[in-house]
């Protein structure tokens, strides 16, 4: 069934096979030097990668770097097989949950270079023995994709994963690093990387449903079947309101989180955009 469902669409085909690709070099340039330079701790932890010779690479931008991929690899499936992503989400995660279990046992042959490579990336919010940090950006990406469903009442739900962790999360991290001045109260976070992080997902939103009706229209005008893309989507002035105020909660709860986030922000993004529809149906 897997493979019939797989080779049903050529595009599902050429997905996959991007994303191998994608993550095979990804985890190539990244990997650890074998005598890895470990500089700091926590978010000034710095590590030499073997790939990308020179100093030691912030920690924060390496981890950054696989939430701004997931943008890549998991947008043109939602756009264009969200069935086929649904199956793929399932599937990569249960793969992450072997390789963490054959990196905590440290499993003959590949055991102890998982841990050396997962080992590279952790922070202070992997302290325990169990890495958890990229299984739970995986399953926030997914979670919103599966709670959308056939029928979503707003159009960038399935998108509110990928958006606030692979866009928002990302950019507010590096520019609060390198850019910061002014700190939220009681919090590390800084007022310049929640704005960050807000201009980007509002950006990007903006761009997926360009995209999104560009992709519609070329379709239709060449009588290309597609079930997977949505409709037209016909954004009007309270929508774009809505979805600025939408993106501006999720970014203000982001940036008074302390704990790990890539669960909590996605449910609350998506919870609030399908609200907003809900208050403009009222309003209307």
């Amino acid at each position: 069934w897997t493979l019939n469902f797989l080779f049903s669409n050529q595009f599902q085909v050429f997905l996959s096979l991007y994303w191998i690709v994608l993550i095979v070099l990804s985890s190539l340039l990244l990997s650890p030097d074998s005598d890895s330079k470990i500089e700091g701790k926590g978010p000034n932890k710095k590590v030499s990668r073997k790939f990308l010779k020179g100093n030691p690479i912030p920690n924060i931008i390496v981890r950054k770097y696989y939430h701004f991929l997931t943008l890549f690899m998991f947008v043109p499936g939602i756009m264009y097989t969200k069935k086929f992503q649904e199956v793929a989400f399932a599937a990569a995660i249960a793969a992450l949950l072997l390789v963490e279990f054959i990196r905590y046992a440290k499993i003959p042959p590949f055991g102890k270079t998982i841990n050396n490579f997962m080992s590279s990336f952790v922070d202070e919010r992997d302290e325990g023995n169990v890495i958890i940090s990229h299984l739970y950006l995986l399953v926030g990406c997914a979670v919103t994709v599966w709670f959308s469903g056939d029928n979503t009442f707003h159009p960038l739900s399935p998108y509110s994963g990928v958006l606030i962790l692979g866009i928002g999360d990302s950019i507010a991290a590096v520019v609060g690093t390198y850019f910061g001045k002014i700190k939220w109260p009681d919090s590390k976070k800084t007022i310049e990387g929640t704005s960050a992080a807000l201009l980007s997902v509002f950006l990007s939103g903006s761009f997926i449903i360009l995209l999104s009706n560009l992709s519609y229209s070329f379709f239709n005008n060449y009588n290309i079947d597609n079930k997977s893309l949505m409709d037209y989507i016909n954004f009007q002035s309270i929508d774009w309101l809505l979805y600025l105020f939408s993106s501006i909660l999720t970014c203000c709860l982001e940036a008074f989180t302390t704990q790990n986030d890539n669960l909590i922000i996605p449910f609350f993004f998506q919870a609030v955009l399908t609200l907003s529809t809900c208050f403009k149906k009222v309003l209307l």
